[in-house]
């Protein structure tokens, strides 16, 4: 398929020659100028090559094609980047794209069978509220797309555009990894594009508040939210949790809490136990039956109250859970016993998020902080100590 350009000497005429072969023979043809001879040696060698790819079954475009790839596969190699790749490879990667795309769906339907689904596993409304913010907020971004064609790209992308801390976001993300796990059963998408998105976390200790501010808190708070605290405080249950207990669920003269596995986040049946001071916080409230924590708004308008009566200006997140495991544990020095009443299945988030917070000291008074009208004539109450 090459045309040779050749000077031609003792012509009248002509002073170049063109040369090729074409349907088996050899063929040529002169011209008078370089740019003549050139001009046609660039017009036959394109119509040589498509003849020839023709003669094979390949069209034009299958050929540049060909040819690009092998272009991509040198740039590819020096970069670094994969010594295999290979035409065939990328065809049959685009092949199987496009199978996944059209037997995918958007990602509002998925996001509302999600959605739909978690719902009929009876989950908390505490976590279905949450579900439902998150996915829904990815949604009004990108709810028109085919969820197959969602990348990491994407997934980093929005999470990036998320206000809030690295914590904000991991939630989010968390949320996202559900989302995609179960598109991925559903066979809507190959694999979670949420898998290798890494956010830097802030490695900072939770927050909590001092046996002190406990104490005060306990003791200036309404009645109504007593109870609900004294067992997140002294009993280290998660607020969905506690949103869902029923004083039935408060075994007093055993020693312990039965939480069911409808009402634990794992799905496991958890005794916790109650310590002396939860004992003491519980007995004039208790009832035979009713849930123990008064309704959202009632339940954020006591805590408000309570906060500025015990001078507490700022309430971290998860303060009651964390002050338990960080006092448990400072009190007893034992990582398993102390992740067995926070319902973990190992000791790997207590040594991350609670170890070395608090010392054995003020872990054993946290355990010791009592009710006013309750307390021994030995023991001082908590907000009184100088």
């Amino acid at each position: 398929m090459k045309v040779t350009i050749k000077p031609v000497k003792g012509h009248p005429h002509y002073k170049f020659r063109a040369t090729f072969s074409q349907g088996g023979t050899y063929q040529q043809k002169y011209f008078k100028t370089r740019v003549e001879a050139k001009s046609f040696a660039d017009a036959k060698t394109v119509e040589l090559e498509n003849v020839g790819i023709a003669e094979r079954g390949v069209t034009p475009d299958e050929f540049r094609a060909l040819l690009s790839a092998r272009k991509l596969s040198v740039a590819l190699k020096a970069e670094h980047i994969t010594d295999e790749f290979s035409f065939k490879a990328a065809v049959e990667f685009y092949a199987a794209f496009l199978r996944q795309t059209k037997s995918s769906v958007t990602v509002k339907h998925a996001v509302a069978k999600f959605l739909d689904w978690k719902e009929r596993k009876k989950q908390s409304a505490v976590h279905l509220r949450n579900l439902t913010s998150r996915a829904q907020a990815f949604e009004a971004v990108h709810g028109k797309r085919i969820l197959a064609t969602i990348t990491k790209d994407d997934v980093e992308s929005y999470l990036a555009s998320i206000d809030g801390t690295a914590r904000t976001q991991i939630n989010h993300r968390l949320v996202l990894s559900n989302l995609f796990n179960f598109a991925v059963g559903k066979k809507w998408m190959a694999a979670n594009p949420t898998a290798a998105v890494e956010i830097e976390a802030d490695e900072k200790p939770p927050g909590i508040l001092s046996p002190d501010q406990v104490s005060q808190f306990l003791q200036s708070a309404d009645a109504r939210i007593v109870p609900a605290y004294a067992v997140a405080f002294f009993g280290g249950l998660r607020e969905a949790e506690i949103a869902r207990l029923d004083w039935q669920d408060i075994k007093l003269e055993r020693g312990h809490i039965d939480l069911s596995a409808t009402k634990t986040k794992t799905g496991q049946r958890r005794l916790v136990a109650i310590t002396p001071n939860l004992k003491a916080w519980l007995e004039p409230h208790r009832q035979k039956s009713g849930l123990m924590r008064p309704s959202d708004q009632v339940f954020r308008k006591c805590r408000e109250a309570a906060c500025l009566a015990a001078g507490i200006e700022a309430w971290p997140h998860n303060a009651a859970r964390h002050c338990f495991g960080s006092y448990h544990y400072a009190a007893h020095q034992n990582a398993a016993k102390t992740a067995s009443e926070l319902g973990h299945s190992d000791t790997v988030l207590l040594f991350k998020n609670y170890r070395e917070i608090a010392t054995k000291e003020e872990g054993e008074a946290y355990f010791q902080i009592m009710p006013e009208k309750a307390m021994p004539p030995n023991i001082i109450p908590m907000g009184k100590v100088a």
